[in-house]
C-alpha cells in the first residue's frame, strides 16, 4: 500500500512506502491516510490511522497529527486509528473501542485499539472527546498498575473532579483530567492540585507539553462522551 508523501513536517509525516502491520488480517483502503509520528530526538515512532476528519469539517487529519505529536509517543503507542464517523446513528459524542482479531487459524490473536468520533459540532468538542477517549486507552493499557490503583483508591475519591460527568466513575473521572490536562492546565490545577501533579508525574511525566496550537480551544467544557 503506497501513501503519498503530503505532509513536511519533520515530526508528524504521512509515510511514503510500504506499511506492513502486525495482524495481516487487518487491510486498509489504498488512500487510507497513515501518519508517522515521532517526537524531536526520540527514534520511537508510531504508525496511526487516521481517517473521516475532513467529512465532519471542524479539523483535518493533518492537524490532528501535528497536536498528537506534542504528547509523549508511548500514550501512542499500540495504537491502530482515530477515525471520525459522523454520520453514525450512536448515542454518544465518542467511544475507545478495543477488538480481538484472530490469526494463524484462530491459535493467536491481537488486540485492534481505536478511537471513534461520532457527534460533535464544535471544535471544542472535537478535542475534548478525542483526548478523553485517548485518555481511556492510556488508563487502560498504558499506565503502570500501582499508578492506576493510586487513581481509583486514592484521587478519584475526593470531590474536587473537573465536571460532573468524572464523577461516575475512576475510569471517567482519569480521562476527564487526562482531556483537562491537556486543553485546560490551569483549571486542572485550580480545580485540584494533587490531581494536576499526578497527571504531570505520572502519566506524562512532564508539565511542559506545546498547547500553543490549543490556544483559541479555550473554555469551560463539561462533555458527557
Amino acid at each position: 500500500m503506497e501513501i503519498l508523501l503530503l505532509l513536511r513536517s519533520m515530526d508528524a509525516m504521512k509515510i511514503s512506502r510500504t506499511v506492513r502491520f502486525d495482524n495481516p488480517n487487518v487491510t486498509l483502503p489504498k488512500n487510507t491516510p497513515i501518519f508517522r509520528l515521532s517526537k524531536n530526538k526520540k527514534k520511537t515512532k508510531v504508525f496511526l490511522v487516521l481517517k473521516g476528519f475532513e467529512t465532519q469539517g471542524l479539523a483535518s487529519s493533518v492537524s490532528v497529527a501535528e497536536i498528537l505529536n506534542q504528547l509523549p509517543i508511548e500514550h501512542l503507542q499500540g495504537l491502530n486509528e482515530i477515525v471520525c464517523l459522523p454520520n453514525s446513528n450512536k448515542r454518544e459524542k465518542a467511544a475507545f473501542r478495543t477488538k480481538k482479531i484472530s490469526a494463524l487459524w484462530n491459535r493467536y490473536f491481537s488486540i485492534f485499539y481505536g478511537i471513534e468520533i461520532y457527534r460533535v459540532k464544535t471544535i471544542k468538542e472535537f478535542y475534548w472527546a478525542l483526548f478523553h477517549e485517548l485518555g481511556h486507552y492510556v488508563m487502560d493499557v498504558k499506565i503502570k498498575s500501582v499508578d492506576k490503583k493510586l487513581w481509583v483508591t486514592s484521587l478519584h475519591k475526593k470531590k474536587s473532579s473537573v465536571s460532573e460527568y468524572a464523577n461516575r466513575n475512576a475510569h471517567e473521572d482519569f480521562a476527564e483530567t487526562y482531556a483537562c490536562f491537556v486543553l485546560e492546565p490551569e483549571r486542572l490545577l485550580q480545580c485540584d492540585r494533587k490531581r494536576y501533579l499526578y497527571m504531570a508525574n505520572s502519566v506524562f511525566g512532564t508539565t511542559d507539553i506545546e498547547r500553543s496550537k490549543y490556544n483559541n480551544h479555550k473554555g469551560t467544557l463539561d462533555l458527557t462522551v
